[in-house]
């Protein structure tokens, strides 16, 4: 609001750093660099005329590949051949949008989200960032979301638990993660795993973040 950083420039950082670490890193399936780079820009000018809503807007994230996103395959730690494209986003990710987060693309998860290393032979393990010499693995399933946190990749990112799948990621990767009381976000958009225990949950690098989210995504 000071005009002393745009969201243009926010948003160009982490590309940046993404383009320049994510070969190793292995946090995205899918980056969405277009929409982020339009999204951005339309922030800028919001500031600009002093018109910025939203406790979000130019804050840059990234999302788990089993949420839904309006025009993309949902990949689930999969194959995308012949996957369908969704019709429209997830309803924790749409409140993000709303409040003017910019997203940056989806992050890599364990197959169906199913496993509590991180490991994901057929498209790649994150690699864990506090060890640029040894790849260690990140904790899952939401694990390209922990390591695009823990990395400086983007500011934020959501994960699901299940079991684990976002305290185990945040966890080794030195990150904050929230697991929240089931039912208590909405799951609408999000590929099941258990029902009755699958929570959304976003992870971020403080607690404050956290509980700021937390309040978006639940309406």
């Amino acid at each position: 609001r000071k005009a002393e950083l745009t969201p243009s420039e926010v948003v160009g950082t982490c590309l940046d750093r993404i383009r320049a670490f994510d070969t190793k890193m292995s946090a995205f399936q899918l980056l969405t660099t277009d929409v982020a780079t339009k999204a951005a820009a339309k922030a800028d000018d919001a500031f600009t005329r002093r018109e910025a809503v939203g406790p979000l807007l130019g804050i840059p994230f990234s999302v788990k590949d089993i949420y839904d996103i309006q025009g993309y395959v949902t990949g689930k730690g999969q194959s995308r051949t012949g996957q369908p494209i969704a019709d429209k986003s997830a309803t924790v990710v749409n409140r993000l949008l709303s409040a003017g987060a910019i997203l940056l693309g989806k992050t890599k998860t364990v197959e169906i989200a199913m496993g509590g290393w991180g490991v994901n032979k057929a498209l790649g393990t994150p690699w864990n960032p506090w060890d640029m010499a040894t790849h260690r693995v990140p904790g899952g399933s939401s694990s390209g979301s922990a390591v695009a946190v823990a990395a400086g990749f983007s500011a934020f990112a959501l994960g699901t638990d299940t079991g684990g799948s976002v305290r185990l990621p945040a966890a080794f990767c030195g990150v904050t993660g929230l697991n929240v009381t089931a039912n208590c976000l909405p799951t609408e958009g999000i590929m099941p795993l258990s029902p009755t225990l699958d929570t959304p949950g976003p992870i971020t690098r403080t607690i404050l973040d956290a509980a700021i989210l937390f309040e978006v995504m639940g309406g």
